[in-house]
């Protein structure tokens, strides 16, 4: 053991040498190629890079940089070098500007002495997936294939995905099996957790409802559920090119102009063209990438669609009489979370389109800004009182229970609520009363204490008799 001095100023360049110091060969009795040898040779890594490695987690942005890009399609056009590929070129020869006293040195198109290396050096680069789209095919392509130009790279294809899946045919067949493989897998588990809930619940209520009430509860739970979206890898390779050059578009430029990038992107098109698909591949790739993003929709429906936020809740928007304010101006916990977020998407932008509206109609438009924000006025409520004179009732029973009714009001939600209650069958007019359960730090209150708290975060009633 022993202490060394080092001054504050040459710590970090210390601290980083020694975690990279290689083991010392000469005391082990190793062989090239066993497990031995193999942890020497990781050594030439800090323990952090090498954890790094193993998980798959980005280390840097990419070792596979411009720069060494250039460098490769420059080497020198020895025969040796004819078929050499990106990896292999960097791990057994360096670069240098100064001629070295080796006998074996080449000259590479930049002018650059090109020497080969004593031993192989461990090459790194950026861990990238399927889902990375043209940066993941670049890079396979470059790390298989010998070139010498991004033209020879990309050949007559007008996309490195296409040119890497013509190379490599059955690649995308082997993907599409194992991805099958862990849908079906991944399906089968949710549908079986689904079963075990539902049984759970109708064994606890055997002996207070009978089999035709247990058939209605089973039908809505079913409605209910919501299966979580499940994006193959493969949904990269089966993009049509129109969309995945859209795609690549967004998520290779997506940033701080700061950075280089462009933080503003608009999606358009007619319905049905994948618009909401193509949104839910950039967030997959957002969460791929750790950022912290907001989803967000101008109507509840619209955001259920994509398993985002209204606008307004979001925002927690509220309307005074200068126009409409965020609750971040009194919530500074809020206003840091707000601060925090790095992309915002928001789904069916148009409909956030003021003008728009005004122009296809204005009366609509303001019935729903006075329904949002709980101003509506005679005139409104007039109209919405013809529209539910006319409501249909005569719904089949299935129809009404499995159907989703999107009201502005607990009085009304509840109104409901005792209509479809009262469609239910019952024995020997025995009635069941289902009671809202509610918790606070842990410990069973009584319902009605709670109702202040959560009547503002749910339109379900406390009691709900069948």
């Amino acid at each position: 053991m022993n202490i060394q001095y080092v001054s504050s100023k040459n710590l970090g360049k210390y601290l980083n040498k020694y975690c990279c110091k290689s083991e010392p060969t000469y005391v082990f009795n190793i062989a090239e190629g066993n497990q031995y040898h193999e942890h020497i040779i990781a050594k030439c890594l800090s323990s952090i890079e090498c954890m790094f490695l193993l998980l798959g987690e980005t280390i840097c942005n990419s070792s596979v940089q411009k720069n060494t890009i250039e460098k490769y399609f420059a080497h020198s056009h020895n025969e040796q070098f004819n078929n050499i590929t990106y990896p292999d070129y960097f791990k057994n020869y360096t670069l240098s500007t100064k001629r070295p006293s080796s006998s074996e040195v080449y000259r590479d198109n930049l002018n650059y002495y090109v020497i080969k290396r004593t031993f192989p050096l461990v090459v790194h680069y950026r861990h990238l997936k399927v889902k990375n789209g043209e940066s993941f095919f670049y890079q396979q392509l470059l790390l298989t294939m010998p070139c010498r130009s991004e033209n020879e790279l990309l050949g007559s294809y007008t996309s490195y995905r296409e040119r890497y899946l013509n190379l490599h045919p059955d690649f995308q067949n082997i993907l599409q099996d194992s991805t099958n493989t862990l849908a079906n897998e991944s399906r089968h588990s949710l549908q079986n957790q689904f079963n075990t809930i539902i049984t759970h619940i109708l064994d606890n209520l055997a002996d207070k409802i009978t089999p035709h009430i247990a058939d209605i509860l089973t039908k809505q739970l079913d409605v209910l559920k919501l299966v979580p979206p499940n994006f193959s890898q493969n949904a990269m390779l089966n993009l049509p090119e129109e969309k995945y050059i859209l795609y690549n578009t967004i998520v290779s430029n997506l940033g701080l102009l700061q950075s280089r990038k462009y933080p503003f992107f608009y999606i358009t098109g007619s319905g049905g063209t994948g618009k909401s698909f193509i949104t839910k591949l950039i967030i997959e790739w957002i969460k791929f990438q750790n950022k912290i993003y907001l989803l967000t929709a101008p109507t509840g429906v619209a955001a259920q669609n994509v398993g985002g936020y209204t606008i307004h809740s979001a925002l927690r928007l509220t309307q005074s009489g200068s126009g409409y304010q965020s609750l971040a101006f009194y919530d500074l916990e809020f206003k840091r979370k707000l601060q925090a977020i790095e992309i915002l998407i928001i789904e069916e932008v148009f409909m956030c389109n003021s003008c728009k509206r005004h122009q296809e109609d204005e009366e609509f438009y303001q019935m729903l800004e006075e329904i949002r924000f709980r101003t509506i006025s005679d005139r409104t409520w007039a109209k919405l009182t013809e529209k539910s004179e006319n409501y249909n009732y005569n719904q089949s029973p299935d129809l009404l229970l499995t159907t989703t009714h999107i009201v502005g009001y607990c009085e009304t939600s509840r109104q409901i609520n005792d209509n479809i209650c009262n469609l239910l069958p019952i024995n020997n007019d025995k009635y069941i009363l289902a009671e809202a359960i509610d918790f606070l730090e842990g410990k069973r209150v009584s319902p009605n204490l709670t109702q202040i708290d959560f009547k503002l975060k749910t339109n379900m009633p406390p009691i709900v008799r069948l």
